[in-house]
């Protein structure tokens, strides 16, 4: 077998042939480990919903509260807070008047709950601009203020003062490509905004 010489020869330790078989398949075995880290792809856990996926309703809520479901979840358009709920462990009894189980989750949104045994439904509200960004998540054009504009990369404080003076002109922004009618916003800095941005219901969260 040439291995066993080969190593001989490099290292300068004289193996038996049953020592030299011996190194040879652990040099085989590390080498084909090696190679399947290298070529193998990383596991994909959680992540913040790419462009495509966003395209297509894709709802990002983070959890808070010391559960032990806390974290980020990528949702099926639609979702439920009640169907959330349900998912995470929020009991029956748990949701009361005026929580809303079965109005849809919007991207964006904080879910506070402190578990099972704390006996409360969650408490949903909007996640702030800058933990939003963090995480690589969209802020809402329209109900971010000129501050929370600020943080989005490619935006500075005299951007954001006039996206926000564009907004209340007209009310609402609907989509994204009316960003263009902002000053120093052309299509090409539009494009590397997108990723940040995001129109979201009225009603959000």
């Amino acid at each position: 077998m040439r291995i066993p010489r080969m190593l001989r020869k490099w290292c300068g330790i004289p193996f038996t042939d049953s020592q030299g078989d011996g190194a040879a398949a652990l040099l085989l075995i590390a080498v084909a480990v090696i190679l399947v880290f290298h070529f193998t792809p990383p596991a994909q856990g959680l992540r913040a919903a790419s462009d495509a996926e966003e395209s297509t309703g894709s709802v990002a809520v983070v959890l808070d509260g010391g559960s032990m479901a806390d974290g980020v979840y990528f949702l099926a358009p639609g979702t439920t807070r009640r169907v959330f709920g349900e998912r995470i462990g929020v009991p029956v009894e748990a949701w009361r008047h005026g929580s809303c189980p079965d109005r849809a989750l919007a991207t964006g949104t904080s879910v506070l709950w402190k578990g099972p045994g704390s006996g409360e439904a969650p408490h949903f509200g909007p996640l702030d601009a800058a933990r939003c960004l963090a995480l690589g998540l969209p802020i809402d054009i329209n109900s971010s203020k000129d501050w929370e504009l600020a943080l989005v990369p490619g935006i500075g404080p005299k951007t954001a003062e006039r996206i926000v003076r564009f907004r209340e002109k007209r009310g609402r922004i609907r989509h994204l490509g009316e960003l263009k009618g902002v000053r120093g916003i052309k299509e090409k800095r539009l494009e590397a905004l997108r990723r940040y941005l995001a129109v979201l219901p009225d009603e959000h969260p």
